[in-house]
C-alpha cells in the first residue's frame, strides 16, 4: 500500500478506538495531501473528518470541514443540514437558522422537491429552538408546498411544535401518524419515546 493508504488505514484504527481527535486530524492531512496530488475526491475524507471530530464533541472543528465540502458541493442540501445540525448540537441555533436560511436561498430554484421540504423543515426546528412558534409554523406550511415531503419528518417537527405550546392533543396525534403509517422510520423510534414522555 502507498503512504495514503497507509495513514487511511491508520486513521479508521484511530476511529475504531475512539481515539476521535486524532482521527479527524489525520482525515484532514489525508484530504490535503490527496487535493494535492490530484489524485481524486478527497469528499469521503472530508466526510469522515467531520464524523470525527462530531464524535470529539469538536463541533466546531466539524462545521469547519463540512464548510470545505459545501465550498465544493454547495449544490447538496444534506451538506447544509449537517451543517445546521452540527450548530444546533454546539447550542447554536441562531447559526443553523443563518445555515438554512442560506441554503434556501441558494437551493430553492435547483433543488428536488424532497430536498427542499426537508430544508424548510429543519428551518422551522431551528426557530423552535428560538421561541419563534409562528415563524416555525410558517416554514412547516412551506414544507408542506413540496410535493414530495418527507412526512415522517414533517409530522415529527409538527408535533414538536404542537408540544412546545403546550398543545398536547395534538402533538399526541401527530406522534401517533408517525408509528401508525411510518412504522420502520427512525422517527416513529423519536416518536414512541415522545410519548411515552407524554405518559409521565
Amino acid at each position: 500500500m502507498d503512504d495514503i493508504q497507509v495513514s487511511h488505514c491508520r486513521a479508521e484504527a484511530l476511529l475504531s478506538l475512539g481515539r476521535y481527535e486524532q482521527a479527524a486530524e489525520l482525515f484532514e492531512q489525508l484530504a490535503a495531501a490527496i487535493d494535492q496530488q490530484a489524485a481524486g475526491d478527497a469528499g469521503f475524507l472530508l466526510q469522515q473528518a467531520a464524523y470525527a471530530w462530531q464524535e470529539a464533541g469538536q463541533f466546531q472543528q466539524a462545521v469547519a470541514v463540512i464548510d470545505l465540502l459545501i465550498a465544493r458541493f454547495s449544490g447538496q442540501a444534506d451538506l447544509w443540514i449537517q451543517k445546521a445540525s452540527l450548530q444546533v448540537q454546539a447550542g447554536q441555533a441562531s447559526a443553523a437558522l443563518a445555515t438554512l436560511t442560506s441554503a434556501l436561498d441558494s437551493l430553492t430554484t435547483t433543488a428536488s422537491s424532497q430536498d427542499l421540504g426537508k430544508l424548510w423543515v429543519y428551518r422551522a426546528g431551528a426557530h423552535r429552538r428560538l421561541d419563534q412558534i409562528d415563524k416555525a409554523k410558517a416554514a412547516l406550511v412551506e414544507a408542506l408546498r413540496q410535493p414530495d415531503l418527507d412526512q415522517p419528518l414533517y409530522l415529527l417537527e409538527l408535533a414538536l411544535v404542537e408540544a412546545t405550546q403546550d398543545n398536547l392533543p395534538a402533538a399526541r396525534t401527530a406522534f401517533e401518524q408517525i408509528i401508525q403509517h411510518f412504522p420502520t422510520s427512525p422517527e416513529a423510534v423519536l416518536a414512541s419515546r415522545y410519548l411515552a414522555r407524554l405518559a409521565e
